[in-house]
């Protein structure tokens, strides 16, 4: 989960098979770098903070009007080449993207530092994008929903914002800062949702990174997307791709047919001691001895890049299976 804002974030990518034929029954195991010999395509630049007119201050239907254009443009360049879209929410460092693009694929990137018109928490926003989904305009979605307000990081101080039962939704008595975070935290889990059962009406692979023991997963949106028929989980530890952490992270799926070998890697070592490196592992939750605790998790924010390319390749395979 990429930690840049507690806005959402989006991305929007032109779909190119990584296997040499769609469908080939010939295609490279889930563990293959991404990366291949393909033709380099022209790609559309990121977004930037004025791109298609967009600027701060848009009300919804602005907002709205400013994705609208965004990914009629993608589209409109993704059927010049006979490819539909791929969408990334909530990319933060765009380490998905990052491997779409390097592989040829038309990339739009959307990210509300830039422009804070691309926010999936409005309804409006989540409208446009959802008539996307439906009339087979998706190969596939990429969702790394941030999980500041839903961390079990926070304890003693700065004290917890939520809990696994009555207080899921948020604890009471929080401070006026604490509260917005969890306000925005259950907006973007359920928006996250909402386009999970889109996904699943569509038939539209997507997928879900979270930590393992993040309380987005208890969430009961959450849950109820746990329920579907085509879900699937692939847990895996970040240590076994070269992270000085462990960060047990849970990458769930819906629509993708297969576990992802690449993303299960679990660490076996004990007593703290990374089983891949024989290193101890870096805590992310406080540096010992400070007089205020200081979260490192955003140390860990960024993918290891077999993560990125093993997540990134998965979809695309399912999308063109």
């Amino acid at each position: 989960m990429q930690l840049t804002s507690f806005w959402p974030v989006l991305c929007v990518a032109a779909s190119l098979s990584v296997c040499p034929q769609e469908g080939a029954q010939n295609a490279p195991p889930q563990e293959e770098v991404l990366t291949r010999a393909l033709p380099v395509l022209p790609t559309t630049p990121s977004l930037g903070g004025d791109y298609g007119g967009c600027s701060q201050g848009l009300d919804s239907k602005g907002k709205a009007k400013c994705v609208k254009k965004a990914l009629k443009k993608t589209w409109k360049a993704a059927q010049k080449k006979g490819q539909r879209v791929f969408l990334e929410f909530w990319s933060g460092k765009e380490a998905i993207t990052n491997q779409w693009r390097a592989c040829g694929y038309e990339v739009l990137s959307f990210d509300t530092l830039t422009n804070p018109a691309f926010d999936l928490v409005d309804e409006k926003v989540q409208a446009v994008v959802m008539r996307y989904l439906r009339r087979g305009r998706i190969s596939a979605v990429f969702q790394g929903t941030p999980c500041s307000s839903w961390s079990t990081a926070r304890h003693g101080r700065p004290p917890p914002l939520r809990d696994r039962k009555e207080g899921i939704y948020g604890l009471p008595n929080l401070s006026k800062a604490d509260a917005e975070r969890v306000r925005l935290g259950n907006a973007t889990m359920k928006a996250t949702a909402k386009i999970i059962r889109a996904c699943e009406e569509a038939k539209v692979p997507v997928m879900l990174e979270n930590p393992i023991n993040s309380m987005l997963w208890a969430a009961p949106e959450v849950m109820a997307c746990r329920e579907a028929p085509s879900y699937l989980q692939n847990h895996g530890d970040y240590c076994q791709h070269g992270a000085k952490w462990r960060k047990r992270t849970r990458f769930a799926t819906w629509c993708v047919p297969f576990k992802i070998e690449a993303l299960c890697k679990l660490c076996k070592g004990k007593k703290g001691f990374c089983s891949r490196s024989g290193k101890k592992h870096v805590l992310l939750n406080f540096k010992p001895g400070e007089k205020f605790k200081v979260f490192r998790t955003r140390k860990a924010d960024k993918y290891p890049k077999s993560v990125a390319k093993a997540a990134a390749k998965a979809l695309a395979d399912a999308a063109t299976a």
